[in-house]
């Protein structure tokens, strides 16, 4: 079918209002956003990856204000997504996910796999590779960072999560407060370290 090419040279936002929603679907082609992705500000957003690359220079933030739903899909062999970072359910009653059954998604530096709302990751085929971006940063994979819940479920002979880099390892869960648990059925993990209840008060 026909490539499309989109460039976004500053922040971009699916669903900003607290009834609106938005879906950005992509079978090919090319999405380029400079600064930060947002899928589901106030509202319901979802990004659906068939094909094609998509690459996030700054955060991508999925379900950020209280009452936002935000998805994220990679579902075809020729997804491609690499971002700066990202946050899941970053407030109180909000809701991140992200699912990946095919396809590969990379992220540079620290990454909030849940703040203070809910978030769920779900890799049922597909990678997931998580590094840092410079020499001296933070790679760390918190689950969550806040006083949220988290969950990662890993649930397919294909499915791979790799993590490596300075200070990098999987917090299960980070924040003082917080809830997060590891399911894995089946797949790869790899990682530098596995801290599980490493903030006082959590579990």
């Amino acid at each position: 079918g026909d490539r499309f090419d989109i460039k976004v040279f500053h922040n971009h936002v699916l669903a900003n209002g607290a009834t609106s929603s938005g879906t950005l679907l992509m079978s090919n082609g090319f999405l380029s956003v400079s600064g930060n992705l947002t899928v589901g500000n106030s509202g319901r957003g979802d990004l659906l990856m068939m094909n094609g690359t998509g690459v996030i220079s700054s955060t991508l933030s999925v379900g950020i204000n209280s009452g936002s739903v935000g998805v994220v899909t990679l579902a075809g062999p020729g997804a491609d997504l690499s971002i700066g970072g990202a946050t899941l359910g970053a407030a109180v009653a909000s809701r991140g996910i992200l699912y990946l059954s095919n396809g590969i998604m990379r992220t540079k530096g620290q990454v909030k796999w849940g703040d203070n709302g809910d978030s769920l990751v779900v890799l049922a085929g597909g990678s997931l590779i998580c590094t840092d971006n410079v020499p001296t940063a933070n790679a760390q994979l918190n689950f969550p960072f806040g006083a949220g819940t988290s969950r990662l479920v890993i649930a397919s002979a294909e499915s791979t999560l790799t993590q490596y880099g300075n200070n990098g390892g999987l917090l299960v869960p980070a924040g003082v407060g917080g809830y997060g648990d590891i399911i894995q059925s089946n797949g790869t993990l790899i990682a530098a370290e596995v801290a599980l209840g490493a903030a006082v008060g959590s579990e």
